[in-house]
């Protein structure tokens, strides 16, 4: 990873933290981390974790009455897991790239998303738990398959454009790596059924065309930095589907289009 990914990414993780205190701040306590053995003891407003112990869980505090739901709970490593598939809206396109709208159609089959969020904070807004109110830090691999033997690449004067590929090729393709933070607020419909609605702002890390044979390989600029998604899942003993919708589009102004993205798809986790 390059110095500006790198410096993206503490960017995200900063924000992420900021978002997890304030998540899980039911009072004016610090956070406190306690070793003990080889055991790590990590307490927040009241709150409290133990790493090291594989029956350690969130535990609720001594005043909480048995029985009732933690008010507070976290998940680390895969909170969530996001498999879909990207779909272009109205990939019109002006400019440099007038006449050549047919670039953009996607072979939605390969234009595959794998989204991961690698922690989460959840708070029940309710005694029952049936309101949720959730964030975390979220890492997503978008990958853009062309129908037709085109790919992206910079010219000569450092501008994004579609070029046409004369030669046969199996796999061409254009990829872009995000990091960032959702924010979902949660309905338990029944028990085991939820229904989610969330915005997730995220920030580019890297992106790269890319097609084969012979293997190729480019970085490329001229995406848009952020990157707002706003959508919703259902999901049924945490596997479920997701639908959202790219708020900003997908490659900066005055590039040549101004396409959106659509992804759907299945859903492992709230």
């Amino acid at each position: 990873m390059d110095n500006s990914c790198f410096v993206k990414l503490l960017f995200v993780l900063a924000l992420a933290f900021a978002f997890t205190c304030a998540a899980s701040g039911q009072e004016d306590s610090l956070a406190y981390l306690r070793p003990s053995g080889s055991e790590l003891r990590i307490e927040a407003a009241g709150y409290g974790i133990t790493l090291g112990n594989k029956d350690a869980a969130v535990q609720k505090p001594a005043s909480r009455k048995s029985g009732s739901p933690a008010r507070v709970s976290t998940s680390f490593g895969i909170a969530s897991l996001d498999i879909g598939f990207n779909i272009l809206d109205n990939p019109a396109c002006y400019g440099p790239w007038a006449g050549i709208d047919d670039f953009l159609d996607l072979s939605t089959g390969k234009s595959v998303r794998i989204g991961w969020d690698l922690a989460a904070v959840r708070v029940a807004l309710d005694r029952r738990a049936r309101l949720l109110f959730s964030t975390g830090i979220r890492l997503a691999f978008d990958n853009y398959a062309f129908s037709r033997p085109y790919t992206l690449t910079m010219d000569d004067n450092g501008s994004l454009m579609p070029l046409k590929l004369e030669q046969i090729v199996k796999k061409s393709k254009f990829t872009a790596t995000y990091a960032g933070i959702p924010v979902k607020l949660s309905v338990r419909l029944a028990e085991n059924v939820c229904l989610s609605g969330y915005v997730t702002g995220e920030i580019l890390l890297k992106s790269y065309s890319k097609y084969k044979k012979p293997k190729v390989k480019e970085e490329l600029s001229g995406f848009s930095l952020w990157k707002v998604t706003a959508g919703g899942s259902l999901t049924f003993y945490k596997v479920g589907i997701f639908c959202d919708c790219g708020i900003i589009p997908l490659f900066e102004g005055g590039t040549g289009s101004d396409v959106r993205t659509v992804t759907v798809g299945i859903r492992l986790g709230i």
